[in-house]
């Protein structure tokens, strides 16, 4: 389109686009900005804060101002979907062999017996500033 930016990249284990009329400036401030939630939410990084909580299940944990709109939309999106939409689903996804990034498994992973999970509002707890898992439970946010 004439008069628009576009950015391709890729964030968030998918191929992103950004595109802009004015100011064309803010694509790559905004693409930074993504690439910097997505290190923090990565499940595929034992650093980043998602990978933390996700370690700490069982315990009351602080979690940030992001992290915790996160999970409370996980927890909406888990009841306006009627248990369709499950964040809690990583031990199941880890199960079938995705492990690893999309790029890193390739054509490896198998298919995983269906188990039945816990409803996530039985696995996760949000108050302001903390969060808790369940002992045993995950969470994949993508």
């Amino acid at each position: 389109m004439e008069g628009v930016a576009a950015l391709r990249f890729e964030a968030l284990g998918s191929d992103c686009e950004l595109y802009a009329v004015a100011p064309r400036e803010q694509l790559a401030a905004t693409a930074e900005w993504i690439h910097a939630l997505h290190a923090r939410l990565t499940r595929f990084d034992p650093g980043s804060e998602l990978s933390r909580f996700n370690a700490r299940a069982g315990e009351w944990t602080d979690v940030s101002k992001e992290l915790e709109a996160l999970l409370r939309a996980a927890l909406d999106a888990f009841e306006t979907s009627a248990g369709l939409v499950h964040a809690g689903i990583l031990p199941a996804l880890v199960a079938a062999g995705y492990d690893r990034t999309f790029s890193e498994v390739g054509p490896t992973a198998t298919a995983a017996v269906a188990t039945a999970l816990a409803p996530l509002t039985d696995l996760l707890e949000v108050r302001p500033g903390s969060a808790r898992l369940a002992r045993g439970a995950a969470l994949d946010l993508g």
